[in-house]
């Protein structure tokens, strides 16, 4: 029986009482889709103007506002009452830019703060339940003058070096606020490097401090973002003003920068240690890097931002520089990647998150900066069609304009932004697989030749999705034959390989493959094959096998006594966490949610009865038949109410027992688990 999420029904029909708890399950969120597990439609919003959020180890979410106020959510994206008061911190005076979490849990904000005429860089640090960390600068917070009195600095972006020192990258100007790309405000690149205690580092070019001459301009230079390299260079992203004629139109390219350790230019980066990309042609050419960057595996960049004669008149754009500091040629449309987004086609790109996979994923807004958008790009720089709609997504009704993406442990892009109302969201990421693959016989085995015998493949599935369109493909050892071929789902076909669709596997799900062959003589026979599916898998190093069988020649050792079969799964399904939200619920109108973990993938099978009053008499009543849950690994639920099935009757008032009992595949049968509830009248 098919249950859904909504509120089903403890029912009576007349004479004979039953018990139907009928739905349809939920659809599950395509990638790029609003994940409503995360506050009930994907997105939750506070006041404030959302500036950037960062995602921690367990999932939670931390957001942080140009009012510098911290909240944290929880993985179903309620305010975490374990932070601060009631999930929130707040520190008057100083603006918000950018928030990191530390490997160590520790929270990291940066931004500015006015003392005076002098504006410099913020940088407050907080312990994991949002206290200040007072083991970090005065009382948790270091401020840090980069220009000379009555200038402006501005920290835009952070990021943890290997050591734990952190790295903080803006602007800097000796007018009084930094320049925004395409301002008449003169700026430069400025970056400096803090130790553990908050300390300036003094190796890093002796001061802590350095401040960089980009573009050959004097408008806009900035930092929008920062990467640290394993060696501890800093890799730093952002605009430059690249024209030569003082008087002339804006010329504004994609800049990236690359120091040394010891804070100097790199110069084995593009001769100088800048790279600077140019994207749009003639007349005013605003390529604005405020997306910022990221650093791949390989070394090689990704700075992204929006292309453009204006920012009502431009598309979203992403280049990938290689370890030189060169356009990458296997990437886009010689390193670039540009993309008009939304029903305008224009859009400000605002964010850049880099997956696990190596898929990119740019968020902003369009150029009124308004609404949610987001692209996401393949390693090879094409918009990847799997994510929304033809790889783009508009999030409909929402004008908040979307300023920042990160992505959590299963590579879901969390997006913040938001203008006086500030948002998080989440939307869903790939279905994430573990295939794997064992054999029988196992490769010590000798057989006499010529001689035959069985194979069995086990195919199975780690999670913690379900993985689509499954497949295995074999060789056949030469000088082996193969018959017999059968399969316990799907099908397979036997050519010169042997080939299998197997379908759908879901979490904790295995499929086998079984077959005959035989051999003339002795030598060792392997089957070189792969397992995979139309879901990610990234975990790819067990899903190739080697499964190998030596057969002796007639002389040579005598056939051992047969292998016994794999060992059965006898273990039991277990579970946990079983409670009920509301143990008392009013008769009408009332409900109450049942929430239980199982420790595997199993059928959950309920049924219900209990003690009710009657005409002033108490009756045993119990309710015949049960609903049949298939439920995953992991936390379910199902909330129900006491209607009866023709809407006009209900169950009595009274005291009622839930009873679960849990079965995975195999057979095996958990305990009953029980829990009671009233319905009051």
């Amino acid at each position: 029986m098919r249950t859904t999420d909504r509120p089903v029904c403890l029912c009576a029909l007349l004479a004979v009482t039953a018990l139907l708890l009928s739905a349809v399950p939920a659809a599950m969120a395509a990638p790029g889709d609003l994940d409503a597990s995360f506050g009930g439609t994907g997105i939750v919003k506070r006041s404030g103007s959302g500036v950037d959020a960062a995602v921690q180890a367990d999932g939670k979410v931390v957001r942080l506002t140009r009012e510098f106020e911290i909240a944290r959510y929880t993985v179903d994206g309620r305010l975490d009452p374990t932070f601060g008061t009631g999930g929130v911190v707040t520190a008057p005076g100083g603006n918000g830019d950018a928030i990191i979490v530390q490997p160590d849990g520790r929270i990291v904000a940066v931004g500015d703060r006015t003392d005076g005429s002098d504006t410099n860089f913020l940088v407050r640090r907080y312990l994991p339940d949002g206290t200040r960390d007072a083991g970090f600068g005065t009382d948790g917070a270091v401020a840090t003058p980069i220009a000379a009195s009555g200038g402006a600095d501005r920290a835009l972006a952070v990021a943890v070096a290997p050591d734990g020192k952190l790295v903080v990258a803006g602007c800097t100007s000796p007018m009084a606020s930094c320049g925004a790309p395409g301002s008449s405000a003169s700026s430069d690149t400025a970056v400096a490097r803090y130790t553990a205690d908050g300390a300036l580092d003094p190796s890093f070019d002796r001061d802590g401090r350095v401040t960089v001459v980009v573009g050959a301009g004097d408008r806009g230079d900035q930092a929008n973002g920062v990467a640290v390299r394993p060696d501890g260079g800093v890799v730093l992203g952002g605009t430059a003003d690249t024209r030569i004629d003082a008087g002339g139109p804006v010329d504004e390219d994609f800049a990236v920068t690359q120091l040394s350790p010891g804070g100097q230019r790199d110069l084995t980066y593009s001769d100088d240690g800048i790279a600077t990309v140019g994207i749009e042609l003639g007349g005013e050419r605003r390529d604005d890097g405020r997306a910022g960057v990221a650093l791949q595996r390989d070394g090689k960049v990704l700075i992204a931002g929006q292309s453009g004669p204006s920012s009502t008149v431009s598309s979203f754009a992403v280049a990938r520089l290689d370890s030189g500091g060169a356009l990458d040629p296997g990437f886009g449309a010689g390193g670039v990647a540009r993309t008009g987004v939304g029903s305008t086609s224009a859009g400000v790109a605002r964010g850049l998150a880099l997956q696990s996979d190596g898929k990119a994923v740019l968020v902003g807004h369009d150029g009124q900066e308004r609404g949610i958008l987001a692209v996401r790009y393949t390693t090879a720089g094409a918009v990847d069609p799997t994510f929304g709609n033809h790889g783009q997504v508009v999030v409909a009704g929402e004008d908040a304009p979307a300023v920042s993406v990160r992505t959590d442990a299963d590579d879901q892009p969390i997006l913040s932004g938001g203008t006086g109302v500030g948002f998080v969201a989440r939307l869903a990421g790939d279905d994430r697989a573990d295939l794997g693959f064992r054999s029988f016989p196992r490769p010590a085995i000798l057989y006499t030749a010529p001689g035959s015998d069985s194979g069995l493949f086990f195919i199975h599935n780690r999670g913690p999705k379900g993985a689509r369109a499954v497949t295995l493909d074999s060789s056949i050892p030469a000088g082996a034959t193969v018959s017999s071929l059968t399969t316990t789902q799907g099908s397979c076909a036997l050519t010169a390989r042997i080939a299998c669709a197997l379908g759908d596997l879901p979490a904790g799900g295995e499929a086998q493959v079984r077959f005959r062959f035989a051999v003339e003589s002795g030598g060792r026979y392997s089957f070189l094959g792969t397992v995979d599916s139309a879901t990610v898998d990234p975990a790819r190093t067990n899903n190739k096998f080697d499964a190998g069988t030596f057969f002796a020649s007639r002389l040579g050792r005598p056939l051992p006594p047969p292998q016994p079969p794999p060992a059965p799964d006898i273990s039991k399904p277990r579970l946990t966490s079983v409670r009920l939200a509301r143990p008392s619920f009013r008769r009408s109108r009332g409900s109450t949610r049942l929430t239980f973990t199982l420790s595997e993938a199993a059928e959950v099978r309920v049924t219900f009865s209990g003690v009710a009053r009657v005409r002033g008499r108490e009756r045993l009543v119990r309710i015949p038949g049960a609903l049949v849950l298939d439920r995953q690994r992991g936390r379910n639920g199902l909330t129900f109410t006491a209607r009866l099935a023709d809407r006009a009757r209900r169950v009595a008032p009274g005291r009622y027992r839930v009873a679960l009992v849990a079965s995975d595949r195999a057979g095996n049968r958990a305990a009953a688990v029980r829990r009671t509830f009233t319905i009051r009248r």
